[in-house]
């Protein structure tokens, strides 16, 4: 089978279809992301889909908030932590000094009653649940990443294939230069190490 670009693959996925390999998708977190921009380890200005070969691309497109002009109330706030409601009246406590998950804390939305009364008078047709101009550009991205990863007719596509080098594979590659390649394990594959 011809190695298919990601658009193919996911699509192939979706319709139980044969594929190349299995679709690919990771999230890092922020802190991560910085840890390994530090060590040299990935290219600040290249995306993680890029550098990783992912076949999926994290995008909020939609504003999941209730009260959409809601602005954040703080309840509490320690040198670590702060606790805020918002606009969907959950009570949150995030971390300050590194990227967590939030402690939900408490909710003004408990049973039927509390979401007629909070939530559904808001939730009315409003341009700015979606990001329009975002997603736009990000579905321009990803055609324009689909045509230059098309396979050209007889000749296999870049880093596949006996003959491919690190200088063939597109991950190598940002604004027309070679990305020097040192030999170095994969960030996902090494050890944390201090």
């Amino acid at each position: 089978m011809q190695p298919l670009t990601g658009v193919e693959r996911i699509g192939n996925i979706l319709q139980r279809k044969p594929v190349d390999r299995i679709g690919v998708f990771e999230h890092f977190w922020g802190d991560t992301q910085r840890i390994w921009q530090e060590h040299g380890d990935i290219q600040p200005d290249i995306p993680l889909e890029d550098q990783f070969d992912l076949d999926l691309q994290l995008f909020w497109t939609f504003n999941l908030t209730a009260d959409l002009d809601f602005v954040p109330e703080t309840v509490e706030e320690t040198d670590e932590t702060i606790l805020q409601r918002d606009g969907n009246g959950a009570l949150l406590r995030r971390h300050k000094l590194h990227d967590a998950t939030p402690e939900h804390v408490d909710f003004r939305v408990k049973d039927r009653r509390g979401w007629e009364e909070t939530i559904k008078p808001f939730l009315t047709p409003d341009r700015r649940r979606i990001n329009f101009t975002d997603y736009r550009r990000a579905k321009r991205q990803a055609a324009e990443k689909v045509q230059r990863r098309q396979p050209r007719p007889g000749r296999q596509r870049p880093g596949k294939g006996p003959t491919a080098s690190r200088s063939d594979c597109p991950r190598h590659l940002a604004k027309g230069r070679l990305i020097e390649a040192a030999p170095r394990e994969h960030p996902l594959r090494r050890r944390h190490r201090r």
